[in-house]
């Protein structure tokens, strides 16, 4: 296939649609760490977990379970041993135990419960999702379940009439302030209205503007009031409200960032506790190493983006704060080849970080993606 891959929405990594929203920072990443995090969390005092015995109410006896896959093998052991953070020892509690200072804490795991190691979360991206979480979230899950399935009643199955009484809840009918809504999905609508367009979206505001995105992110949402405030600036305009790729999602999101008037720092503390959220939810579900297969490099040439936040320097920064909760891999992406000799050529190299956070991979797109049925 010939194809000269663009900033386009088959690629996540890479969508210009998410950077419409990145404070303009000009490189900027330190932050000034009001809280003290890095001082209130100290390290992990000693800890020992050993398996035990727990009888349930019906007087069967459930042992827990250590499981290493040390060597990637499926390893199981008695007891393992924890010291600033790290493991020290495993192996039999005897063992074990003799390796650590008198009085460790110990924590049983018993009741047919099991230890395992952390997860590894191999691919996403960890800025762009942090960047989307500013918007009210009207997908069809919730969590990781669909939400027709874990709805108690009919209303609150995942519905076009759902999705309109989320975003009710957003209106202050202030007209100079937008509704965003992110991750719409009608093709898993339940019932047979599943027409999303600016009409419908009227139903939620005819004196505020509305901004919805879809989840594939190829198609976006405006009620009849945005409309008419961007036929102004956007003559061209899809009168239906029915944004499609880039070319008519692109200058309505520029027009929503221009009015959001966010000051810089702001806005970078804000996203700062957005990515804190995401690291924390994935702590909840088991992941210890998350890897975002798309760090854009810091660009300071002078015709570089207007957006312009350092991503490595920024996740760096987080990921070295005690209360990080996961470490961090990532790839640097180079959009094209001249991307690549001009802005990380000579600055950046693999492998230069540490066991927080470590820049592995160089990552060159040269045709498209394979998700997007855009590369070779």
């Amino acid at each position: 296939m010939k194809h000269k891959h663009t900033e386009g929405l088959q690629c996540s990594c890479c969508s210009p649609l998410w950077k419409m929203l990145l404070p303009n920072t000009n490189g900027m990443a330190i932050m000034t760490d009001k809280n003290n995090e890095l001082e209130k969390h100290p390290s992990c005092k000693n800890l020992i977990f050993r398996t035990g015995v727990k009888e349930d109410s019906t007087g069967s006896k459930q042992v827990g379970y250590i499981q290493t896959l040390e060597g990637g093998k499926d390893v199981m052991v008695e007891a393992i041993a924890i010291s600033e953070g790290k493991i020290v020892a495993t192996g039999s509690y005897k063992t074990v135990v003799a390796q650590m200072p008198p009085g460790t804490s110990e924590r049983i795991i018993d009741g047919g419960k099991i230890l395992l190691p952390g997860f590894i979360e191999p691919h996403l991206h960890i800025i762009s999702s942090a960047v989307f979480k500013k918007a009210t979230d009207v997908s069809p899950f919730s969590g990781q379940d669909l939400r027709s399935s874990i709805a108690e009643t009919e209303e609150g199955k995942y519905s076009r009439r759902w999705v309109l009484e989320e975003l009710k809840k957003k209106v202050t009918n202030d007209k100079n302030v937008w509704i965003i809504g992110r991750n719409v999905d009608p093709a898993l609508f339940e019932g047979s209205d599943k027409e999303f367009n600016a009409k419908i979206l009227d139903l939620v505001s005819t004196i505020q503007p509305v901004f919805i995105l879809n989840s594939s992110m190829h198609l976006a949402y405006i009620n009849t009031v945005a409309v008419t405030l961007l036929k102004i600036q956007i003559p061209k305009i899809n009168t239906n409200g029915v944004l499609k790729e880039v070319e008519g999602i692109e200058p309505v999101l520029a027009v929503v960032a221009k009015s959001l008037h966010i000051d810089p720092i702001l806005a970078l503390e804000k996203l700062a506790e957005e990515v804190k959220e995401i690291f924390k939810e994935a702590s909840r579900r088991g992941v210890t190493y998350m890897f975002d297969c798309g760090i854009e490099p810091y660009d300071n040439s002078p015709n570089r983006e207007v957006l312009n936040l350092n991503q490595p320097l920024f996740l760096d920064f987080l990921a070295h704060q005690k209360s990080c909760p996961v470490r961090i891999g990532g790839a640097l992406v180079a959009l094209s080849l001249e991307k690549f000799n001009t802005v990380i050529e000579g600055k950046y190299k693999p492998n230069k970080g540490n066991n927080k956070f470590n820049l592995a991979y160089i990552k060159l797109i040269g045709d498209g993606s394979n998700q997007g049925l855009t590369g070779y």
